[in-house]
């Protein structure tokens, strides 16, 4: 993947500690850290937040450099996982289609 890619992981609830010992075992360096626990805004804005529960539902958000959502996936169990699996090969075809447009636009 691109030094260009970045990963952020927003919270809500106090798994931080879990979530940065996943993050480490993916071997992800620097991974932006949020929290969503004060204001929700991010749970309202991507339609993630659960407000009966004061939770964040799983949801996978791509979004390119032009702040485009690309790629969404979201999970209505929150007891399941999204298709990691699927998030790559999407996030894949996009650095590759952001690259080829970037280079199309310097020739």
């Amino acid at each position: 993947m691109s030094s260009k890619v970045y990963m952020l992981l927003d919270i809500m609830d106090r798994g931080l500690q879990y979530a940065v010992q996943i993050l480490r075992c993916k071997q992800y360096k620097k991974p932006a850290m949020l929290s969503d626990h004060r204001d929700s805004s991010f749970g309202r804005a991507y339609g993630v937040l659960i407000e009966e529960l004061r939770l964040l539902s799983r949801a996978i958000i791509i979004i390119d450099r032009n702040d485009i959502v690309r790629y969404v996936e979201y999970v209505t169990e929150v007891t399941q996982h999204p298709d990691y699996d699927k998030a790559i090969v999407a996030l894949k075809n996009i650095v590759t289609q952001s690259t080829k447009e970037a280079s199309a636009m310097a020739s």
